[in-house]
Order: structure tokens, then sequence, then C-alpha cells
């Protein structure tokens, strides 16, 4: 007999404090300045061929990249709203309503209503959030572009 529930795996609400920490965790590195001379050349290796790039060319900057804030920040958002993978995919900055502390999604962005979708976030997510942002903008790649 096939079971018409359907099979899926939920984080539970004690479970997210260990899903952010391992988002935080993530590929961080130690930072450039607080290294040993032979550590520093093992993570410039390291970040080499996570970067695609010669260790080489392999800089503070790249230490810093390592330990961004844009998983940590999808993460949390992603905890407090639920948002489904298209959503978080066409996630916009100016959804962000730091006055509001929510997340507002558009009618015709939302995958889950007919209508605005106003998320209310977390602290930590607006913490996250303002952090990624402020680390966001220092970012070539996005520069005229408005994902999150």
């Amino acid at each position: 007999m096939v079971s018409r529930s359907p099979n899926r795996d939920y984080f539970k609400k004690g479970e997210f404090r260990f899903l952010y920490g391992a988002a935080l965790a993530h590929g961080t590195v130690k930072h450039y300045n607080a290294c040993e001379p032979d550590e520093r050349d093992e993570l410039k290796a390291h970040l080499a061929q996570r970067l695609e790039k010669a260790k080489e060319q392999v800089g503070p900057e790249d230490f810093q990249k390592a330990n961004s804030m844009k998983m940590p920040s999808i993460v949390s958002v992603s905890l407090d709203c639920g948002p489904r993978p298209v959503e978080v995919g066409r996630a916009k900055v100016d959804w962000v309503n730091f006055e509001d502390n929510t997340l507002d999604i558009p009618r015709e962005e939302s995958s889950k209503n007919e209508d605005n979708w106003k998320c209310v976030l977390s602290n930590k997510s607006v913490r996250a959030l303002r952090t990624w942002l402020d680390e966001r903008s220092s970012y070539e790649v996005y520069n005229g572009r408005d994902e999150l």
C-alpha cells in the first residue's frame, strides 16, 4: 500500500540555532592577520582552489569574502519566513523593510499567496541582513543589480 502523506523533512524550532550556527561556520577561515605564516599559506592554497584563482593572487580581501554573511542571512530569513526556493532566488533588496523588520514579498513574486506577503523577521535575521547588505555593497558583481 502506498502512503498518501507527503514525505517532508522539516526543521524543528529547536534545530534552528544549530542550522544557523552551521551556516555561520560553513567555509569560514581565520582572519588573514591572525594566521601564522605556514597556516596562512595553507589557507591561501585552500582559498585558491575554492575561488579558482592562483594562490599568489589570494589576499586579505579573499579571506574576508570567505567569511561572508550571505548564506547565514539566507538561512536565517528562510527559517523566519519559510519561502520556497523560487522565492529565495527571486528575492530583491527592496523586499527588505528595516523600518518594520519585515520581508515584503510582492503578490506577483509570491508562490504561496494571492496577495502581498509581509513576513516578520527576527532580530537575528535583521542583523544578518544588515551585515550582508553592507558586505554586498562592496562586491562589484552586485553593482546595478537588485538580487538579495
